[in-house]
């Protein structure tokens, strides 16, 4: 049974059937056996199906730790667990940040955008001025302020959503 090839739910069942025997037999001092089937399917257990030959699986088990070794790998995870905490509170504070950028923005769009657009639309009707790239007045025609509104009506969709 290949890791890789088994990602159903079934084979997952199968890894974790795997471990549990093997650590109830690794606790109990119990022989783990390991063989294949007729279909090529590969199985664990306490004994193997007579005719099938299982052949013994051996389990290493872990190197109990060094107590003279404790503090230094609790000071190593206290000094991990800040260091994550540390990078988590960044985090936060640029996505934060980076919402009241956005907010910002939308009142600036509010303000400008919107106050442009509410004041073209207000003034149908009436003769708008405003000051001329040469400094002279520049009365704005109707088919000008038809085009600003539409121009203010996409960057009010496109800006302040």
């Amino acid at each position: 049974m290949d890791c890789g090839e088994h990602t159903s739910v079934r084979g997952i069942a199968a890894w974790v059937l795997l471990a549990g025997l093997l650590a109830a037999g690794a606790a109990f001092g119990q022989q783990i056996y390991k063989w294949t089937d007729a279909r090529g399917g590969v199985h664990y257990g306490a004994r193997p199906p007579a005719g099938l030959g299982g052949q013994a699986v051996r389990i290493d088990r872990p190197a109990t730790p060094d107590p003279a070794q404790e503090p230094d790998r609790r000071e190593h995870t206290e000094r991990l667990l800040r260091a994550y905490e540390e990078d988590r509170l960044a985090r936060q504070q640029a996505r934060q940040e980076a919402a009241s950028r956005l907010t910002d923005a939308q009142k600036v769009c509010n303000n400008a955008v919107r106050a442009e657009l509410k004041f073209f639309r207000e003034a149908a009707g009436y003769r708008v001025a405003e000051p001329g790239k040469d400094g002279a007045t520049h009365w704005v025609s109707d088919a000008e302020r038809a085009e600003r509104i539409k121009a203010l009506r996409d960057k009010e969709q496109a800006l302040c959503r």
